[in-house]
């Protein structure tokens, strides 16, 4: 994997970074034009320093988190990677996918990062799936339980309890479903001939049906050894990394919040800021401008327009993407040129030796 697919490309890692913070900028502003937060900018006299600077230091926690989930997935899988490489790689990888579209930069950089490293890359893409797996099914059953919980209260429609638990079950029962047939040794084949005694006989003799049967059942079997493949990395290091993930997600949602209580805003409703938020970070992803920009702050701000007082709404917006995105983005520059000059010391100290033995 050259320097270039890896999305590192130095001399157009300048103007990605422009295009992304003029976007981000454009975004803000229309934020500020639409609220007229112009008239609450000088609210900031009133700034509380230490919920501020709380929210600052647990980005660094996010971060160690984050790196944390990668540490023992490395370890389950037998090639452990250093704590401190993980965070400076997992810091240059969250740069570029802040300055690509999708967030589709971030993992080929990370992935050649760990090649310099000498992890194989088929062990890095495992990781990384690993890790993207996680968080899809962290949401998946995260959202149902505070759905349960807080629902009835926060969606009064006088539907009892059973109603709202009938979609989760049905998740819950396709998930059991799943890891159940997983677990099984059956081959495919074996279904599609028992399949032959049923009632279903009728639609085998149609071919085209008989061919997406077998496809099915192909693809079920990948499943099945993709899902082996993962609980082999162990369930104490896959525990651990849940947990971390969990941490992850709970810290990242929880600095709007205490942005908010830096501004002095007492009256919030921390349930539907937490999963708000858990639902704009999924929809971000499908973002085509870098790093989510613009459709980020129109975001927050349209999912704490009923929370935040107008006159503080672009302000917090404002706030806000400093500590999630631009802050992110100057540590990951700072990691990213820690990498390269310790490269070039390297690089040197080897040309010394080399001179000194002849």
């Amino acid at each position: 994997m050259s320097l270039i697919k890896a999305g590192l490309n130095l001399k157009t890692l300048p103007r990605r970074f422009l295009i992304a913070l003029g976007i981000s900028s454009f975004g803000t502003l229309g934020v500020f034009y639409f609220t007229r937060g112009w008239e609450g900018i000088g609210l900031i006299r009133n700034l509380d320093p230490l919920y501020f600077v709380l929210a600052a230091c647990l980005m660094f926690f996010v971060w160690g988190l984050d790196a944390s989930v990668f540490w023992f997935l490395f370890r389950g899988i037998r090639n452990p990677v250093p704590f401190k490489d993980l965070f400076l790689f997992n810091m240059v990888g969250t740069l570029i996918s802040n300055i690509t579209p999708f967030y589709a930069g971030g993992p080929p950089a990370f992935i050649y990062l760990l090649s310099k490293k000498g992890v194989d890359v088929g062990k890095s893409a495992l990781v990384l799936t690993t890790r993207m797996s996680i968080t899809a099914i962290l949401a998946l059953l995260v959202l149902p339980v505070l759905w349960l919980i807080y629902g009835p209260r926060v969606f009064t429609s006088g539907a009892s309890p059973i109603t709202y638990s009938l979609p989760f079950t049905l998740i819950l029962s396709l998930i059991l479903l799943l890891y159940f047939y997983t677990r099984s040794s059956r081959k495919p084949d074996s279904y599609f001939r028992k399949c032959r005694s049923w009632p279903l006989r009728y639609l085998l003799k149609n071919e085209k049906f008989r061919r997406a049967f077998r496809w099915s059942l192909v693809q079920g079997k990948k499943l099945r050894i993709s899902a082996r493949v993962l609980l082999s990395i162990g369930w104490r290091n896959l525990l651990c990394a849940f947990l971390c993930a969990l941490l992850y997600w709970g810290a990242m949602l929880a600095i709007a919040p205490l942005v908010l209580y830096s501004l002095r805003v007492a009256d919030l409703y921390l349930v539907q800021a937490f999963t708000g938020q858990l639902a704009l970070n999924i929809l971000l992803a499908f973002s085509p401008t870098p790093g989510g920009s613009g459709a980020a702050e129109f975001g927050l701000a349209t999912l704490f327009l009923n929370m935040v007082p107008q006159a503080l709404l672009a302000l917090f917006t404002l706030l806000w993407r400093l500590l999630t995105y631009h802050f992110t983005i100057i540590v990951g520059l700072g990691a990213l040129l820690f990498i390269w000059r310790r490269k070039t010391w390297s690089s040197q100290a080897v040309k010394v030796k080399s001179d000194l033995k002849s």
